[in-house]
Protein backbone atom coordinates (compact mmCIF):
# COMPACT_ATOMS: atom_id res chain seq x y z
CA UNK A 1 0.00 0.00 0.00
CA UNK A 2 1.30 3.42 -1.41
CA UNK A 3 2.01 6.09 2.00
CA UNK A 4 -0.58 8.56 0.58
CA UNK A 5 -3.85 6.42 0.95
CA UNK A 6 -6.27 8.13 2.40
CA UNK A 7 -6.73 6.64 5.92
CA UNK A 8 -10.40 6.92 6.11
CA UNK A 9 -12.33 3.43 5.80
CA UNK A 10 -14.48 4.45 3.33
CA UNK A 11 -11.68 4.89 0.75
CA UNK A 12 -9.45 2.28 1.38
CA UNK A 13 -11.96 -0.69 1.93
CA UNK A 14 -13.09 -0.81 -2.00
CA UNK A 15 -9.74 0.20 -3.04
CA UNK A 16 -6.79 -2.33 -4.45
CA UNK A 17 -3.66 -0.87 -5.57
CA UNK A 18 -2.19 -2.51 -8.47
CA UNK A 19 1.63 -2.07 -7.25
CA UNK A 20 3.40 -0.36 -4.87
CA UNK A 21 4.59 2.73 -6.50
CA UNK A 22 1.56 3.17 -8.19
CA UNK A 23 2.05 5.59 -11.73
CA UNK A 24 0.36 8.66 -12.34
CA UNK A 25 -3.06 6.93 -13.91
CA UNK A 26 -3.42 4.77 -11.18
CA UNK A 27 -3.07 7.69 -8.57
CA UNK A 28 -5.58 9.93 -11.06
CA UNK A 29 -7.90 6.69 -10.97
CA UNK A 30 -7.60 6.87 -6.91
CA UNK A 31 -8.23 10.46 -6.06
CA UNK A 32 -11.22 9.98 -8.60
CA UNK A 33 -12.62 7.12 -6.51
CA UNK A 34 -11.71 9.29 -3.23
CA UNK A 35 -13.92 12.09 -4.17
CA UNK A 36 -16.41 10.20 -5.39
CA UNK A 37 -16.51 7.82 -2.15
CA UNK A 38 -16.45 11.04 -0.07
CA UNK A 39 -18.96 13.00 -2.28
CA UNK A 40 -16.31 16.48 -2.62
CA UNK A 41 -16.91 16.65 -6.20
CA UNK A 42 -19.29 19.59 -5.90
CA UNK A 43 -16.50 21.70 -3.14
CA UNK A 44 -13.83 21.19 -5.86
CA UNK A 45 -13.09 24.31 -7.96
CA UNK A 46 -10.54 23.34 -10.81
CA UNK A 47 -8.84 25.73 -12.84
CA UNK A 48 -9.46 28.23 -10.82
CA UNK A 49 -6.66 31.19 -8.99
CA UNK A 50 -6.50 32.11 -5.84
CA UNK A 51 -6.36 36.21 -5.57
CA UNK A 52 -6.55 36.67 -1.65
CA UNK A 53 -5.92 34.43 1.14
CA UNK A 54 -6.15 35.22 5.01
CA UNK A 55 -6.73 34.45 8.54
CA UNK A 56 -9.46 34.92 10.31
CA UNK A 57 -8.63 35.53 14.15
CA UNK A 58 -12.58 35.44 15.20
CA UNK A 59 -13.38 31.81 13.23
CA UNK A 60 -9.65 30.69 13.26
CA UNK A 61 -9.69 29.86 9.55
CA UNK A 62 -8.48 30.95 6.47
CA UNK A 63 -10.70 32.80 4.25
CA UNK A 64 -9.42 32.63 0.34
CA UNK A 65 -11.02 34.62 -2.10
CA UNK A 66 -10.63 33.21 -6.13
CA UNK A 67 -11.15 35.21 -9.79
CA UNK A 68 -14.04 33.57 -10.03
CA UNK A 69 -15.69 35.35 -7.04
CA UNK A 70 -15.58 32.79 -5.21
CA UNK A 71 -14.73 32.36 -1.51
CA UNK A 72 -13.79 29.10 0.01
CA UNK A 73 -13.06 27.38 3.49
CA UNK A 74 -9.92 25.56 2.60
CA UNK A 75 -7.57 25.01 -0.42
CA UNK A 76 -5.39 21.96 -1.67
CA UNK A 77 -2.43 23.52 -3.54
CA UNK A 78 -2.29 20.99 -6.73
CA UNK A 79 -0.18 22.25 -9.12
CA UNK A 80 0.82 20.05 -12.20
CA UNK A 81 1.61 17.26 -10.17
CA UNK A 82 0.20 14.41 -12.08
CA UNK A 83 0.38 16.03 -15.28
CA UNK A 84 3.89 15.68 -15.84
CA UNK A 85 5.83 12.30 -14.98
CA UNK A 86 8.30 12.88 -12.73
CA UNK A 87 11.97 10.83 -12.90
CA UNK A 88 14.38 11.30 -10.31
CA UNK A 89 18.30 10.12 -11.10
Amino acid sequence: MPNYEFSIEAVWRDWNWTERFPGQEELCRYFEHAVDTLDLRHHIRLNTQVTAARFDEERCRWVVETTAGQIARAVLRAVHRLRVQAVHP
